[in-house]
Parts: structure tokens; sequence; C-alpha cells
């Protein structure tokens, strides 16, 4: 039991004893802590100490003496906060926020506001992607997208236009992207018997085959069948990579960092791919 001087304070906590089995404990939650008695625990409930001081002094007092009184009182729960202490924070140029004893530079910018309309701009660009799982650098076709629409406060939307490709931000470095694929090959092996790559048992319902036939691509599902690959693994990876990004632009440049680079992941190559990139703010 806490000494009876940590009690008052503006939350007060009530010490109640109550006899129960042994295995009874494990189904007690963590506010609830064992006493010397193997078979007891004892129960903490916070009250507020203006209106329940007293009480809960003589409760402790009765439970002290009486390791097998109970409480009759019905439950108060606690009174609702009137302030919240909220901590202030270290300026952020002057004060240590990384724990390596070096101060944080903070780079302020100017607010300006824009009071024309907002320029957008979509377009596509077409890659002709390499074997199996390979990474390409856009980030060039995005600086281009932004010179075309002349903005300079927005930001780039970039989309994966197929289910077996993705986007993402990372360092373009030779041998990094080599981890990259044997990462993603022990991730989702291709080999794998998924139920995607029965090809035989699809379009497995009408839906399917509505979805399948709808294009009008195939002139049946056997041809759709024919020309299908067998790639559940791609499929799952694109979920895993992620199949968009959205990069801020500010005084007309892309605001990523040093080592990072917006690539297209292609995850079942080699194929022709697209990638959509809009560009949306001001001038």
């Amino acid at each position: 039991m806490l000494p009876t001087n940590q009690w008052v304070t503006p939350l007060l906590l009530l010490a109640c004893t109550v006899n129960l089995p042994t295995p009874d404990a494990l189904l007690v939650p963590s506010l609830i802590r064992s006493s010397t008695t193997p078979s007891t625990v004892t129960t903490f409930t916070a009250v507020h100490a203006h209106s329940q001081q007293q009480a809960a002094l003589q409760l402790m007092q009765g439970a002290s003496s009486s390791p097998s009184a109970s409480v009759s009182d019905p439950y108060t729960p606690p009174a609702v906060a009137q302030s919240v202490h909220r901590a202030s924070l270290p300026d952020p140029d002057a004060a240590d926020l990384t724990g390596t004893g070096d101060s944080v530079r903070v780079v302020t910018q100017q607010m300006k506001k824009n009071d024309g309309p907002a320029i957008t701009n979509y377009v596509e660009i077409s890659l002709s992607t390499k074997e199996g799982i390979s990474l390409h650098d856009i980030t060039p076709q995005l600086h281009q997208a932004i010179r075309e629409a002349k903005i300079q406060e927005g930001w780039v939307n970039v989309v994966s236009r197929h289910t077996t490709t993705a986007v993402t931000i990372n360092e373009c470095e030779s041998r990094l992207m080599d981890d990259i694929r044997q990462y993603c090959l022990k991730l989702a092996p291709p080999s794998h018997p998924y139920l995607h790559n029965d090809i035989h048992l699809r379009p497995a319902t009408e839906e399917d085959r509505r979805r399948v036939m709808g294009g009008g691509e195939w002139r049946d599902v056997e041809e759709w069948r024919a020309q299908e690959p067998k790639n559940c693994h791609a499929h799952l990876l694109s979920m895993l990579v992620g199949n968009s990004v959205s990069v801020p632009v500010s005084r007309g440049r892309l605001r990523i960092g040093r080592w990072q680079s917006v690539m297209m992941v292609e995850l079942d190559g080699e194929r022709e791919r697209t990638v959509g990139i809009q560009v949306v703010g001001y001038e």
C-alpha cells in the first residue's frame, strides 16, 4: 500500500483489497497489483481528491486493519478534468531535439497567398522495362512536368497505372537495386503455388468473367487464358510497395532529399508500362 502522504494529490488512489483465487489474478487488468499474499490482489481506482479525500483515508485505514473488508459504496467515476497542463516546447533553433548534442536548424519560408486559379496538369510517361523485377528512376520526368506546368508552390502526384507495378521513393544505387530485387523475390517467390496462378480455373465467377471479357480485347475466355501470365507474386509485391506517392513542390523545385529518387518498380517485366503524373499548384 502507498504511503498516506502520496495520496494527497489532485488525483487520489483508493486502495481496496480483494481476496481472489490465484488463477483469477491472471485475468485482472494491468492496473491491478499483486500484494504480498499470493491469493490477494490490490486494486487502485482513481477519483477526484477534492470530494473524496477524507473518505479515502478512512477506507485506507480500514483496509489495512482488515484484509477481508469489502467496499459497499458504488463506484464513483473520476471528475472531468477542468484544465490540461500543456508542456511548453523548446525553441527548435536553440534546443537539442535529436539527442546527439546538435541543435536542429529550422528552415522557414515566407508564406505566400495565392489569389490566382490553381494550375493542374496531367501527363503519362511510357517506360520499356526489363525482365522480372526492375527499378526505373522517373525523377527527371517529374522535374520536366513541373517546369512545363510553371508552378512555384504545390505538389506532384505520381500513380502506377498497373496492378503489377509500383512507385516508391528511395536511393537509386546499383547494388541497392540488386538487394531490392532479391528481397522482393524472398518476400513473394514466383514459384509459390498461388491460387491466382491456376489459369485453367479462371475466371472463377461470373463477375470475374465480366471483368475479363468486358474490354473486348479477346474473342473468348480461352484466348484470354492463353495470354494470361502466372504473376500472383507481382500483384502481392505491388500492394506491399504501394501504387502512388505525393511529393511537395516549393519555389519551383521538387522537395525530395539529397539521396532520394522517385522510382517506378516493375514487378513482372519485361513490358511497356505507363506512369501517371499530375502537377497541382500555383505560379
